[in-house]
């Protein structure tokens, strides 16, 4: 009898010492959670990234379409630009696992800002298939890239107007404070 109470003693401490290094570690994690607007704040970064790529997307799509670039050298520059966007994307991943948002904390505008930077990539991702499957028909390839260039306008836009409601709220709550 007295050894089935120690094992049972032994397991209800076990237990709570589980129990509680769970809940350290929970902890932890949230400590480590970063707000929804804190989130938005960072992604001015990948958009100042994709400001330099986009340009020389562009350049090379002019090149090519005008006809001062052949195909090989245009699908060599592509190819170079998957590669590019590929380490934006693993960044970005890796960004997004460092600083888990906390839940409930994003504001309309800081969602729907980070939704339009995840649609930026997703358009890029969709433009350096669009090319290598439409490379040999410049005018099919402009006629998409224009579509192309509307869709990352709208998504670019979005963005923007996220960043001046933000900015719009951030003096809002300095003004409300100063009083």
């Amino acid at each position: 009898m007295r050894k089935t109470k120690r094992i049972i003693v032994i397991v209800l401490l076990a237990a709570a010492v589980l129990v509680s290094i769970r809940i350290a570690a929970i902890a932890v994690g949230e400590s480590k959670k970063i707000t929804g607007e804190e989130w938005f704040d960072m992604q001015a970064e990948y958009i100042s990234d994709f400001e330099t790529y986009a340009d020389t997307v562009d350049t090379v799509i002019s090149l090519y379409i005008s006809g001062s670039l052949d195909a090989e050298d245009m699908l060599s520059q592509i190819s170079m630009f998957r590669s590019e966007l590929i380490v934006l994307e693993q960044d970005y991943a890796r960004a997004e696992e460092e600083h888990p948002v906390k839940a409930g904390t994003h504001t309309y505008a800081s969602k729907r800002g980070c939704e339009a930077v995840e649609e930026i990539f997703t358009l890029y991702d969709n433009l350096m298939e669009t090319i290598e499957n439409n490379y040999a028909d410049r005018d099919v390839l402009l006629y998409k890239y224009l579509a192309f260039r509307d869709e990352l306008t709208d998504s670019i836009a979005k963005y923007m107007a996220a960043a001046i409601v933000q900015e719009d709220g951030a003096l809002n709550d300095t003004e409300t404070e100063e009083k």
